[in-house]
């Protein structure tokens, strides 16, 4: 029996037995390159090369014994099962067979083997390689592949390639649309039986030239039944033809529309309103529109032998600036000065923009337009935009509706409200509730042409906080004479009314100190002499029956006196004896007895005394307008209540301030509040408080009061003597 027909195990057997065949394949065994490895038929490892412990990093006694599955990749396992059980059951040769080996460093590796089984030893012998480089380099290639095939599917070229037959072989996705067949229905066909209506035509024409002479073609053909124009490349080689077909019906089209832009062009250079020249860069003029010629009053030709340095100001920074702008961007936009013929000056725009020309020279196109009017329109504007920037009132525009557009600084310091919380927002937020419906029928009137003028009335600021005012409203016109929206001036007129009731009230006490000076005349020296003779016959036997009856007469008459002593205390002419004064010392003085008030009342008194100068005051008037606020505001608290007295300086004043911690005032007796003879008390006379009123005149200070649920608060405001004041400046 010949070597060739030994079953491979009986040679394997034959060698093993040979003398000195153990050595000889240990030797060759260990000097091999590839792993070379003995597992028995239960997966035990048994041996393992040199090769074998370089490549996975164990030595072989690390993993005799072991079982190779621990070495195998999880995902490979099953397949390796597999094919050591068909080589086990057929007692055949695997040859190229792959998978995962695990190294001692945690990686894998792939080896391609090649294993055989020897059931008489119950054991596998394998030789592995590695081949760990030749699968990335696999994967690599996979990757590009369908890289390659993904770029050729997502171009929006039409792309197929026809073999030396002119069947198709590959057809991508756009090509499939082109040509209205999936790639099934086109792959191994011939395109001209296909798509006979090709035969003759330019395409064929020129494919078959490309392949005759091996030369890449390139043409752009229209096609009818597409409508669509297409530009054509086609590479020929030895298996066949690539073509690439874009479509440029987009581009063709806008070769279309340029043709057709160029004559608008000159239709609009020749006939716009505005100037337009072309010129070179040097400032040679090559073309000049009749606008251009009208507005310097120069022919086009005349303008080409001046040049651009005739028609503009070139020692003019804003045009100095553009010139670099062009430099840099190829473009600019500025308003500079322009001459006519005469030598006349006048502004201008200019838009400039660089561009290459037929021959392939740059040339600037200037469109120029005379802003003369502009600008005078402007400076009116800009006129006007100040006086209504700067104006005290509120100026207010809004649309027919009664949207607010336009809110300037004046309205800002009336209503609290910035241009960014109340732009948009409706007018009617600054009209109380029950003056709405009357506003907006007002608006109405204005969007039907009609105005409204120094219109009285009560708005709110923002927190709702009510101010008089004044309005005055106009409808605004478009250019079309329609109206398109309205303006409204709106003055604070708060310190006006203000001002009017406080004449108002001091003519009531000018014409009370009128009839208080008529009275202490006319009546107090007969009520004198009257006192006199009931004191006479109080004092007489034959009358002290009628001691009572004289005690009473005499205590009325002491109280109408009072009464009239009061009353000449409203007069404003009464003369007053002024010195410069501590006005909290006089306060501290009058602390013991308005104390004493407060505590037969069952209430407190605090005082809070700032540092303040002194001031040119009369004492007795000052006591007695103290008291006199100090007792009202006594009267309006309940028991337990607490008044404080402070003084203190703001600024060029000094504020005496009179807090109680009464109920408040009622909004109709705030506003009579002084006016003689006016009291909400059961027996007042109505002249404590419009005493406090000429007192405080006849010292050049003011009251104002501040009132609410919680109490009121009356300040006195004094203005600091310019003597004192100069004093502190040094």
């Amino acid at each position: 029996m010949k070597d060739n027909d030994k079953p491979k195990d009986l040679i394997i057997g034959e060698l093993l037995e040979m003398p000195g065949r153990n050595a000889e394949l240990g030797i060759f065994f260990n000097l091999s390159q590839d792993l070379l490895c003995v597992v028995d038929f239960k997966g035990c490892i048994k041996r393992l090369n040199r090769a074998g412990e370089i490549l996975i990093g164990y030595t072989a006694e690390e993993i005799i014994e072991k079982s190779c599955l621990c070495f195998i990749h999880p995902d490979d396992l099953d397949s390796s099962k597999d094919t050591c059980k068909k080589a086990k059951k057929e007692s055949t040769a695997v040859c190229r067979y792959q998978n995962r080996i695990r190294c001692k460093d945690g990686s894998y590796k792939w080896v391609e083997w090649t294993t055989l089984p020897v059931p008489e030893f119950q054991l596998f012998y394998s030789a592995g390689r590695d081949v760990t480089g030749i699968k990335f380099l696999e994967h690599q290639f996979d990757r590009a592949n369908r890289q390659i095939m993904s770029i050729i599917e997502s171009i929006k070229d039409v792309f197929f390639v026809l073999d030396n037959q002119w069947r198709f072989t590959y057809v991508n996705f756009m090509a499939e649309k082109h040509f209205g067949r999936k790639k099934d229905q086109l792959v191994g066909r011939n395109i001209w039986t296909e798509f006979s209506s090709y035969l003759g035509s330019r395409f064929y024409r020129e494919y078959h030239r490309a392949m005759s002479e091996q030369k890449a073609v390139h043409f752009e053909e229209f096609i009818p039944s597409l409508l669509r124009w297409v530009e054509v490349s086609a590479y020929p080689s030895a298996e066949g033809i690539s073509v690439y077909l874009r479509d440029i019906s987009a581009r063709k089209q806008s070769e279309l529309k340029l043709r057709e832009s160029q004559e608008r062009y000159r239709s609009l250079f020749e006939n716009s309103a505005d100037g337009i020249i072309l010129n070179r860069p040097d400032g040679a003029i090559v073309a000049a529109n009749p606008a251009a010629c009208r507005m310097f009053g120069l022919s086009e030709e005349e303008l080409r032998r001046a040049g651009i340095a005739s028609i503009i100001d070139m020692d003019d920074p804003g045009y100095k600036k553009a010139v670099k702008e062009m430099a840099c961007t190829g473009k600019f936009k500025c308003e500079t000065v322009l001459k006519r013929k005469d030598g006349a000056k006048f502004p201008g725009e200019l838009s400039a923009s660089l561009f290459r020309g037929r021959d392939d020279r740059y040339l600037t196109s200037l469109i120029i337009n005379d802003i003369s009017q502009r600008k005078r329109t402007e400076e009116m504007l800009l006129l006007l935009a100040n006086i209504v920037e700067s104006s005290n009132d509120a100026v207010i525009s809004g649309s027919p509706d009664g949207t607010i557009i336009s809110w300037n600084p004046g309205a800002e310091n009336i209503f609290n409200y910035s241009a960014e919380e109340i732009i948009g927002e409706n007018f009617s937020i600054l009209m109380p509730a029950e003056s709405r419906e009357e506003f907006g029928n007002d608006l109405e009137r204005v969007a039907m042409g009609f105005g409204l003028k120094n219109y009285k009335t009560i708005c709110l600021k923002k927190g709702d906080s009510p101010i008089n005012v004044s309005i005055s409203i106009s409808p605004l016109k478009g250019a079309d004479g329609k109206i398109t929206g309205f303006s409204s001036i709106v003055r604070d007129i708060s310190e006006q009314i203000k001002i009017e009731m406080e004449m108002a009230r001091l003519d009531r006490l000018n014409l009370v100190g009128q009839m208080a000076a008529g009275i202490g005349h006319e009546i107090r020296n007969p009520m004198t002499s009257v006192r006199g003779f009931l004191q006479l016959l109080q004092g007489r036997k034959e009358c002290t029956s009628f001691s009572e009856y004289f005690k009473l007469m005499i205590g009325e008459l002491d109280r109408a006196n009072a009464i009239i002593t009061e009353y000449l205390a409203v007069a404003r002419d009464r003369p007053v004896e002024q010195k410069m004064r501590d006005i909290n010392s006089i306060v501290e003085a009058m602390f013991p007895l308005i104390n004493a008030d407060a505590i037969n009342e069952n209430k407190n008194v605090r005082l809070d005394l700032g540092e303040v100068p002194e001031l040119l005051l009369d004492e007795k008037e000052i006591r007695q307008l103290i008291l006199n606020l100090a007792r009202n505001g006594l009267e309006a608290m309940s028991t337990g209540g607490c008044m404080a007295i402070r003084t203190s300086r703001e600024g060029e004043n000094v504020v005496l301030s009179v807090q109680d911690q009464g109920v408040g005032i009622d909004p109709e007796v705030l506003e009579r509040l002084g006016t003689p003879f006016f009291t909400t008390k059961e027996k007042g006379t109505g002249l404590g408080l419009a005493t406090c009123y000429s007192i405080a005149a006849r010292h050049n200070a003011t009251i104002e009061i501040e009132t609410g649920s919680q109490g009121t608060t009356f300040f006195i405001i004094f203005k600091i003597a310019p003597a004192h004041l100069e004093r502190n400046q040094k």
